[in-house]
């Protein structure tokens, strides 16, 4: 297996967020771009607005319409908070597909926006 595009969720900054925290939430994002550059990875971060809107069509959207989203395309998620987590991955590899295999991405998008997702 040797990927040639890396995407990752950028970290969510809150405002009552301690130093300590913020610290270890960039610096994990710092060290996957240092190693996907240095084995010739194309590494990009990902704004969850942009996870948001590629899922659901809008920047705002809760978590929840963005699982309800993953399961209309037919993705088995976990149950409890792994639901939203698994998700947002999902927004994220659809991103990816998007901008690096685009020969799929129409019929992502078809499943994702018909009524019936990929239930046709």
């Amino acid at each position: 297996f040797q990927p040639t595009h890396l995407l990752y969720e950028a970290p969510i900054h809150v405002g009552t967020d301690i130093v300590k925290t913020m610290r270890k939430l960039y610096s994990m994002g710092s060290y996957v771009e240092f190693v996907c550059r240095r084995r010739g990875i194309i590494c990009e971060e990902v704004t969850v607005q942009a996870v948001k809107k590629e899922l659901t069509g809008d920047p705002k959207a809760d978590k929840d319409a963005m699982v309800a989203v993953a399961r209309k395309v037919g993705l088995v998620l976990p149950q409890g908070p792994g639901a939203k987590d698994a998700a947002d991955a999902f927004g994220v590899w659809k991103i990816g597909v998007r901008h690096h295999a685009r020969k799929f991405s129409a019929d992502w998008d078809r499943r994702v926006f018909s009524p019936r997702g990929a239930l046709l």
